[in-house]
């Protein structure tokens, strides 16, 4: 039985844990925070760190159950596809309605999650003072959608960050997922964390671009964007951005901002091809195992480069127009340039499916994104 102690306010609320919101507070812990004696360390000990990890995989866990309505009973995520486990009512998430976006449609915006699976997979002491100790805790996230095929799976990585003090009495979590990364994390929009950005102001960026819409096109207006790539082309594109969706290719350059350079290598998959030249050009395009181009790996520089340099895509007007092979970005509120790059890796029911780096992830459904308070940029690959 663990014994370790942990603020309640912390897990009182059953949105806290899947939330980016900064809780904690050392006034609603159970006992008070205690300073480390002169002389002695404020360090956690490997096992202290590793059974936090433990607890809070499994209140993770039970926040998932009760989110999709899981039995008490469930058995290992494993066995999900015993019959008795599918014969199991799944909660049906009403994520979207075309009632309450004021148009008609064909498609049932639904999500039925079967059963899912928290397991910490890493975790990394980032500081220690007298305050406490941060550790960082990777946790994947894997639910089992009906929808999906028996192989697969909406699959996510979350950072989550405690401060731990010497009483092993957590204080602070902070989990550092999408809605986090939107408003407080630092996007940088290049290929090296070291450079400041260089944009060409001669060459139209995203600035002069409103975006794209969040609701579906109205019943018989077609989508105007033409495919650049063949099917089989963005077929191959799915293949590499659902393979590599969890991981890293060593064949390629690893960054802390992952997302745009891991959109890249699915594109190269796919059939995109090298334009060699000065790694700062808006106008070229090239990446591997040592070095990338900016617009291989920074956002806002590879939107200039598919729109408007090399025109390899082509604006939709709808995110809900989006189809596999298709690639979708954002900026966050009050940026000038775009944050986050994504790649389509399933449509169903009419919603897409999407899949990225920072944070790892892999076949999340973009009713579960769309309520982020940033501007959606949808691109016909």
């Amino acid at each position: 039985m663990r014994t370790l102690r942990i603020s309640m306010a912390a897990v009182a609320s059953s949105a806290l844990l899947v939330s980016s919101l900064h809780v904690a507070n050392a006034a609603s812990a159970p006992e008070p925070a205690i300073e480390a004696p002169q002389g002695k360390s404020n360090s956690l000990d490997v096992g202290t760190v590793k059974d936090i990890g433990g607890f809070l995989e499994d209140q993770l866990q039970a926040v998932e159950d009760v989110t999709w309505e899981e039995k008490a009973t469930t058995k290992k995520f494993s066995d999900r596809h015993f019959p008795e486990l599918m014969s199991r009512s799944a909660k049906q998430l009403n994520l979207m309605s075309a009632k309450n976006l004021g148009v008609q449609q064909e498609t049932i915006d639904v999500v039925n999650v079967n059963s899912s699976e928290v397991v910490v997979e890493n975790s990394e002491v980032l500081s220690e003072t007298n305050e406490g100790t941060k550790v960082e805790y990777l946790v994947r996230f894997t639910r089992d959608i009906a929808e999906l095929s028996d192989a697969e799976d909406w699959s996510e990585l979350i950072p989550y960050e405690l401060t731990i003090d010497a009483t092993g009495t957590i204080r602070d979590i902070v989990a550092k997922d999408d809605e986090y990364l939107t408003t407080e994390a630092t996007m940088q929009s290049l290929t090296s964390e070291e450079e400041e950005i260089e944009v060409d102001p001669t060459v139209p960026g995203s600035e002069n671009d409103s975006g794209t819409s969040v609701s579906p096109l109205p019943p018989n207006v077609g989508e105007m964007a033409v495919a650049k790539l063949s099917a089989s082309n963005k077929k191959k594109v799915v293949n590499y951005a659902t393979k590599w969706a969890k991981s890293y290719n060593p064949a390629y350059r690893k960054y802390g901002n992952d997302c745009t350079n891991f959109v890249s290598q699915a594109l190269y998959a796919g059939g995109w091809k090298h334009v060699n030249g000065y790694y700062k050009s808006d106008a070229k395009w090239y990446g591997n195992s040592s070095f990338t181009s900016w617009t291989w790996s920074g956002a806002e520089n590879f939107y200039r480069f598919a729109r408007n340099e090399s025109k390899r895509a082509s604006r939709l007007g709808s995110v809900y127009s989006l189809v596999p092979g298709d690639v979708l970005q954002y900026k966050s509120a009050g940026q000038k340039n775009m944050s986050h790059t994504m790649v389509t890796t399933k449509k169903i029911n009419g919603v897409p499916y999407l899949s990225y780096h920072t944070n790892n992830t892999l076949n999340k459904p973009f009713t579960q994104m769309k309520s982020l308070k940033v501007t959606w940029f949808a691109h016909r690959i």
